[in-house]
């Protein structure tokens, strides 16, 4: 686990040769597997993966390899559970699944790449979150974007929440919603006239 962990490929060669077991765990339920994952160490994941280790092995907090890489932004990684059919729709202690970090992190490239290999947008953590409640929130919104057009809704609530700052740049998400309002809010270049037109649309949809 200290080798993997550490991104020590060499010494991860050695101990595989000797026939280390490679899903023994520490006190949290980490394996070799998890650890790789989560630091980004590419080449270690894929020999631990043809070494036998467990793709879908869960920590104390029934985080899996994927859910880990999603939390720490590794694509690469991401990519090669999912290509060995590691659960895409697994969910932690608080029912959050890898989309649902990717989205949190605000990360459009690992969603794509989550949603196109069989991600369920519609799942819910345990405090009824959604995927796109985790990108809109946090002001994401190319992603909040891309999940609109994969069918996902938004709603007042979901620009309601924001302070007024994020609502102004939120408008640029309605526009793409309500194309008759669009070229009056990207070609308007007066503050003043701007700000009040962007008042009267969040007043009309909420």
């Amino acid at each position: 686990m200290l080798a993997s962990g550490g991104g020590h490929l060499e010494c991860v060669k050695l101990l595989l040769r000797y026939n280390c077991e490679v899903d023994i765990i520490d006190n949290s339920s980490n394996n070799a597997l998890s650890y790789a994952c989560e630091r980004g160490h590419i080449n270690i994941t894929q020999m631990l993966l043809d070494a036998g280790s467990n793709k879908d092995i869960i920590t104390n907090d029934l985080k899996t390899p994927l859910i880990l890489a999603s939390i720490a932004n590794q694509y690469e990684i991401a990519n090669i559970l999912i290509k060995v059919n590691a659960n895409i729709n697994a969910v932690d202690i608080n029912l959050n699944s890898a989309l649902h970090y990717a989205c949190l992190n605000g990360n459009l490239p690992l969603a794509v790449l989550l949603i196109k290999n069989g991600a369920i947008l519609g799942l819910t953590n345990n405090i009824g979150k959604s995927c796109i409640d985790m990108a809109i929130y946090n002001h994401h919104l190319y992603l909040s974007y891309y999940l609109q057009e994969e069918g996902l809704n938004i709603y007042p609530n979901h620009i309601r929440d924001l302070n007024w700052n994020r609502r102004k740049n939120f408008i640029l998400f309605i526009s793409g919603c309500y194309p008759n309002y669009a070229i009056v809010t990207k070609t308007s270049t007066d503050k003043v006239f701007r700000d009040e037109f962007i008042r009267r649309i969040i007043a009309k949809y909420l």
